[in-house]
């Protein structure tokens, strides 16, 4: 995705993303693994062979560093700390990643929502709500599928998961945006009255339901998109921010390694 943006859209961005950094949680070696899924459970990565891991016992390391070392010697903490800081920007990498296929999903799935609409426009059509509903099934089965994974701890946001309480929505900022804006086409595409489709069943289609007003779909879809896609923006570039952060603890970390005669 490009990181050329309007500068109509400027501050828009900055205030997200300024929100963004603060749902996520800042990395500290202590913490609890959020996010305890996908579980890696052989050398199998999307369908492709990993090269040779080794099997390195840590367990049994660790128990011989604290043989050796003399009391006190902080190069123990020091491994484990670096260990824990991988794990971790490891967790995050994964959800930001985890978060931007399912954003793609949703908008690729738009796409033909919104090309029906951009038909419908054209021709002056009357959007019946369940025709066009076909089109907006997939999209919101997509935003459902996000707003569950959203509904557990992750290690991108701190704070509540999304929910649905009585009187309002909690989550992350990206998750109740995306919500409160799929709700909005959700009332638009749902037919007014479905009881007189059983009390009235010969009443003609016209006649038992409420045409959508081109308009306010037109509108409310459009405000779904630019939801979706700003926060498809904004978590690309915390993917790539992860990706860099994690290169240069690989970098600090390894680089005392680089002239070591013992490494492989």
């Amino acid at each position: 995705m490009s990181d050329d943006v309007d500068a109509g859209s400027t501050s828009d961005n900055d205030r997200a993303e300024d929100q963004i950094r603060s749902d996520q949680s800042e990395i500290v070696p202590e913490r609890e693994n959020l996010s305890p899924e996908p579980m890696v459970t052989d050398d199998r990565v999307a369908g492709e062979q990993l090269e040779s891991i080794p099997q390195v016992n840590l367990a049994w390391i660790v128990g011989i560093l604290r043989q050796s070392l003399p009391a006190g010697d902080p190069g123990l903490s020091s491994l484990i700390r670096a260990l824990r800081l991988f794990r971790d920007f490891h967790l995050h990498l994964n959800d930001w990643n985890e978060l931007h296929n399912q954003l793609s999903d949703i908008l690729f799935n738009y796409g033909q929502f919104s090309r029906e609409v951009e038909r419908l426009s054209d021709s002056n059509e009357d959007p019946e709500p369940r025709a066009i509903g076909i089109h907006w099934h997939p999209v919101a089965l997509k935003v459902t599928a996000l707003l569950d994974w959203a509904s557990a701890p992750r290690s991108i946001f701190e704070g509540e998961p999304f929910a649905r309480l009585q009187d309002r929505i909690v989550g992350p900022t990206w998750a109740v945006e995306l919500c409160e804006t799929c709700d909005r086409l959700d009332a638009l595409l749902r037919p007014s009255d479905l009881s007189r489709l059983f009390t009235l069943p010969r009443e003609s289609m016209a006649a038992r339901t409420q045409f959508v007003d081109i308009n306010e779909l037109y509108d409310a879809g459009s405000d779904f998109y630019d939801v979706a896609e700003r926060w498809m923006y904004l978590v690309d570039r915390q993917v790539r921010s992860t990706t860099m952060e994690l290169l240069t603890l690989s970098q600090a970390v390894l680089s005392t390694l680089e002239n070591d005669e013992w490494t492989v």
